[in-house]
């Protein structure tokens, strides 16, 4: 079953950067999160676009949705 919301930590993992440069993107309103308590999660539609919206370039199959 797909998770609907990855940790800063999870995302870091994934981009293969720093949790803090992930809270610096949210703190920064790059990559929207919602904030429970002390605690971010990011929607995983939402950390898909960020990643889109950071490629070099247009991809073929991006083209064709």
């Amino acid at each position: 079953m797909p998770k609907d919301y990855l940790s800063p930590e999870e995302a870091a993992e994934t981009l293969g950067l720093s949790p803090e440069t992930i809270r610096a993107y949210i703190r920064s309103g790059e990559l929207p999160a919602y904030r429970f308590g002390k605690r971010y999660r990011i929607r995983t539609v939402d950390f898909d676009e960020f990643v889109k919206s950071h490629s070099t370039k247009e991809r073929k199959d991006d083209k064709e949705k």
